[in-house]
């Protein structure tokens, strides 16, 4: 609700000022949800005190058990952008460092958005931090491959042609042997279908490559390849 600035920032820091008193599960649920909020003292105010919050956010997830971790991180990853592109590097590779040594079954919560930040990382940075990232993406259940493979493939619009093309090789190994109905969430995601047009035409040469590999080596009906094929006929 539009509300005054002032009053937006006092109703904020009453949530802020539970989490000392919430359990572990509770500090990482409330440290998601206010995280993605950050965006709106963004918009009503410059971007000081969203980057406040942002670093009170990323000393507080340093704390949490790694069987938290996952969704915070990802909350983080996603309103990164708010922070002064200066500190974008250190912040990204804090968080890196965090999603490496996650347990399983959080790696799909904190690859869903953290991809998202190589867009913004210098572009000398962007292929060393994704291949510092593949460790973590191997690891990924196959429960979580799909949310995944979405975080990956919406990251590539910015990134150098080379890092995108690794990226769709990587996101489309990751859907290997996916149930299709699976697959087709990916490909008929609205960021995914903005991307036809979005790519150069190098990224989307690249692409097209990838997908046709995957069409290959899986064993899909021919209505899900039929739907492929739509998909690449964008291009």
């Amino acid at each position: 609700m539009p509300i005054d600035p002032s009053r937006y920032e006092s109703e904020y820091r009453v949530f802020l000022n539970r989490l000392p008193n919430l359990s572990v599960a509770g500090q990482a649920d409330l440290i998601a949800n206010l995280a993605r909020l950050l965006p709106d003292f963004h918009h009503i105010d410059d971007n000081t005190k969203s980057a406040e919050y942002y670093r009170i956010f990323q000393q507080w997830v340093q704390r949490l058990s790694q069987s938290h971790l996952g969704a915070p991180i990802g909350a983080l990853a996603e309103v990164m952008w708010v922070v002064p592109q200066t500190q974008i590097p250190e912040y990204f590779a804090n968080l890196r460092r965090m999603t490496l040594s996650l347990p399983t079954h959080q790696l799909g919560s904190a690859l869903r958005y953290l991809p998202h930040v190589l867009e913004y990382l210098p572009p000398a940075l962007q292929a060393y931090e994704f291949s510092l990232l593949a460790p973590a993406i191997q690891r990924v259940e196959p429960a979580q491959r799909t949310a995944a493979a979405l975080g990956l493939l919406e990251s590539t619009a910015l990134l150098d042609n080379t890092v995108t093309k690794q990226v769709w090789q990587r996101a489309l190994r990751l859907l290997d042997g996916a149930d299709e109905l699976d697959i087709m969430q990916v490909f008929q995601a609205k960021k995914i279908l903005r991307l036809t047009w979005l790519l150069s035409p190098a990224q989307q040469e690249g692409a097209k490559i990838e997908i046709m590999a995957f069409i290959k080596r899986n064993k899909l009906t021919q209505n899900t390849i039929d739907r492929l094929h739509i998909y690449l006929a964008r291009f």
